[in-house]
């Protein structure tokens, strides 16, 4: 399976600066976790912050003009698929299997959301008090579309370096993606689909599920290291298995 290879790794160990202490990891997890609870806690006790309501007022008096309708469609759950499933594909035709199949676990936690909203049945955004457009769509917190894409941007600016030559592309895919994130997050507090609360505490649950996933792939890296004449093995089982059935050829 074809990943992209560390230079350093030609003399048995990693840079100093490729390798995050321990204890920073730690700290930083630490007081992620910190912040999404006490969020959290503020959320299920009260409908909304106390700066809610005029952030979200100051934002609506933007007008978006004919932006409104493509951001719309653009936030829809079907459109976010669609990106994953394009990234899966990508990846995989590329060889970078392992990369693809990280992509497509992330299903996982982003259905996370329904369940954490379902939990915590923070009310959205009331039409009486705001402009609310699209109508109710139930729970609150925390915004899965905000959930959804700091976590998929996040692994893809993480699997970019990896995947892609040019660092300029690189760069420069990497800043969209960032763009696009904020974007979402300013949109559903446009739209009154969530409260801006909400949209902190979706970000911060999907940086978390970034964390854990960025664990996971140098896991699953170490893990393929070891087993990598297993996983060769497999391979040319599933080929000559295609060949059969004319899905492949058989090297």
């Amino acid at each position: 399976m074809k990943e992209a290879t560390i230079p350093a790794a030609q003399t048995g160990a990693l840079p100093r600066s490729a390798s995050t202490k321990p204890w920073l990891e730690a700290a930083a997890i630490t007081v992620l976790l910190g912040v999404m609870a006490l969020a959290t806690y503020n959320a299920v006790t009260t409908d909304r912050f106390a700066a809610d309501l005029s952030i979200t007022e100051f934002l609506q008096r933007a007008d978006l003009g004919w932006l409104r309708g493509p951001l719309f469609w653009m936030g829809v759950r079907g459109v976010a698929g669609l990106f994953m499933a394009i990234s899966i594909v990508w990846l995989w035709l590329r060889g970078y299997r392992l990369a693809a199949v990280l992509v497509c676990l992330m299903l996982i936690p982003d259905a996370s959301s329904f369940l954490l909203r379902d939990i915590f049945d923070r009310p959205r955004p009331d039409a009486g008090i705001v402009n609310v457009y699209g109508g109710a769509q139930g729970d609150s917190f925390p915004s899965g579309t905000a959930l959804h894409w700091i976590f998929f941007g996040g692994v893809m600016v993480f699997l970019l370096p990896k995947v892609v030559a040019s660092r300029r592309a690189t760069v420069i895919l990497s800043g969209l993606i960032g763009l696009w994130v904020a974007a979402m997050g300013l949109w559903v507090i446009h739209h009154g689909r969530h409260w801006p609360s909400d949209v902190f505490g979706g970000y911060l649950y999907g940086l978390f599920y970034l964390a854990l996933w960025i664990k996971l792939y140098s896991w699953a890296k170490a893990w393929e290291a070891r087993h990598s004449e297993l996983l060769s093995a497999v391979d040319r089982a599933l080929r000559r298995v295609g060949s059969r059935f004319g899905l492949a050829r058989t090297p």
